[in-house]
């Protein structure tokens, strides 16, 4: 089963790239069963991106309330459609292209969003020099939740069996 890691962002927007610098990197460790791709949080680009996939992993930036390169995973269920508008550089909030997708019956049967704490999302090409050190430990829990995702597959395929 092909998983699909998603990197969404524009890389225009220093921080808000760091999705699609994922997938850049992605682009030199090709990995069995995995497709990447980067999108803007648009719900049209993304909803296409969704369709037919049973398991995903998306990366997006956040607006820094920590420290930033931060990584967090979250739950699409977690993502508020109505409090992410004012936090987003994006013309629609994750929460709110994902909460359109589940209702269109589009969103995967796991879907995970790894969030990077960003430090500017101005105009320009380029990540902060904190989202920009977080990228190889960002690969590294992209490939365990790819992990993850294949034992679960692996284990429900045996109870489903049994």
């Amino acid at each position: 089963m092909t998983i699909k890691i998603i990197g969404i962002g524009n890389r225009y927007r220093h921080d808000d790239g760091v999705g699609p610098a994922l997938i850049d990197l992605l682009s030199n460790k090709p990995l069995a069963n995995v497709e990447a791709v980067s999108c803007l949080c648009e719900p049209a680009s993304l909803i296409s991106a969704l369709s037919g996939v049973k398991q995903a992993v998306m990366i997006d930036a956040s607006q820094s309330t920590g420290t930033p390169g931060q990584i967090q995973k979250v739950e699409p269920d977690q993502l508020s459609p109505s409090s992410q508008a004012a936090a987003s550089s994006h013309g629609f909030s994750l929460g709110q292209a994902l909460s359109i997708a589940k209702a269109l019956g589009k969103m995967p049967e796991h879907t995970i969003v790894l969030a990077v704490e960003g430090l500017d999302f101005g105009h320009g090409e380029g990540l902060s020099p904190p989202v920009r050190k977080a990228l190889p430990e960002l690969l590294d829990r992209v490939c365990r939740e790819i992990r993850a995702m294949r034992s679960n597959d692996v284990n429900a395929g045996a109870i489903h069996d049994a």
